[in-house]
């Protein structure tokens, strides 16, 4: 393909990617909307906005985590605008269909850099696998056990209460590293699928960007929690603040690996009910984890405007300032 060509078609291609996703994102919002007619009166709660500024910084972090990881494995560094073009489009790519928009948001930018689109599909897969594992492992730690049946072991006197205490951490920290160990054989066979090397000398940094994913939850799980504690105060009570960001991280990762449903829609709302129907009915949890898609919906439409027209900002910019600068050298 000549230069001349490349010019016009690649901007048009991603006009086209981000009409797509646009379209697809409004479908999103407006059948979640109407499906949640009984929580109107949401919009006025502090919590919902807390909620839809957590979630708004998440996929920001997600793209820190992304870039950060082209430069360790693949010795690629991305421009601040590159970077939150590419983010905006697959963050709102990931309400297409079969969530392919995900990869061909960043996809689009493989003829402005370095990388190969084998490397650049490792770094979307490896963040889609991490993140789901990041999210299982703090289900791990996070998740309350089942308080009656760990309460009447110890009552009964059938084990001492430090026993039952040392056995649960024991469990938990077993699942924790098999988590961790599951990260590291899935990018081992994700790195062999697309015949690249990324793994070599690399365990701290994958370790760390592990560690991110899961701050990431945590983040978000905490975002949630006030809206909880207003909305669904008994399963606020059970649960507690490590509880809802479990149980949040349980729906995400659940909503991801229903590779069908864009977003998870549907699915994700499904688990996230249930996980918060103590004492209150399915049938309420579910009004309140669509209401959670709605704001969700909300934010990664903020979110996806505001990075792409940043990024085209500071596209222009940087434009602008290395033609000023070759002229000076003139």
């Amino acid at each position: 393909m000549n230069s001349s060509v490349r010019g016009w078609l690649l901007p048009a291609l991603k006009g086209v990617f981000g009409l797509l996703a646009a379209f697809w994102l409004g479908w999103a919002f407006f059948g979640a909307s109407e499906q949640d007619g009984t929580l109107a009166g949401g919009w006025r709660q502090m919590e919902s906005w807390l909620f839809v500024i957590g979630w708004s910084f998440f996929p920001l972090g997600l793209a820190v985590l992304w870039r950060w990881t082209l430069v360790f494995f693949a010795d690629v560094r991305l421009a601040a605008s590159t970077t939150l073009t590419a983010q905006g489009l697959a963050w709102a790519g990931r309400y297409m269909p079969g969530k392919a928009g995900l990869l061909l948001g960043k996809l689009t930018i493989v003829k402005e850099l370095s990388a190969t689109w084998r490397e650049l599909s490792f770094s979307v897969l490896a963040e889609q696998m991490l993140y789901v594992l990041a999210g299982f492992a703090v289900v791990a730690l996070m998740l309350p056990l089942d308080a009656h049946m760990l309460q009447a072991a110890a009552i009964s006197g059938l084990v001492d209460k430090a026993l039952v205490l040392a056995a649960e951490w024991l469990w938990r920290g077993i699942a924790f590293g098999g988590v961790l160990f599951a990260a590291w054989l899935a990018l081992k066979v994700a790195a062999r699928m697309l015949s690249i090397s990324p793994l070599r000398g690399l365990l701290p940094q994958w370790l760390l960007v592990f560690g991110g994913h899961f701050l990431l939850q945590l983040m978000v799980g905490a975002a949630l929690y006030p809206l909880v504690v207003q909305m669904l105060p008994s399963a606020a009570d059970v649960l507690g603040i490590a509880g809802v960001a479990a149980v949040f991280a349980l729906a995400n990762c659940a909503g991801i690996l229903a590779i069908i449903a864009p977003a998870g829609l549907g699915v994700r709302e499904a688990v996230l009910a249930v996980c918060l129907s103590h004492e209150v009915g399915f049938d309420a949890a579910l009004q309140v984890a669509v209401w959670v898609r709605v704001l969700t919906l909300v934010a990664d439409a903020a979110f996806a405007g505001l990075a792409v027209g940043a990024g085209w900002a500071l596209s222009k910019k940087d434009v602008s300032g290395n033609h000023q600068g070759s002229s000076g050298l003139e």
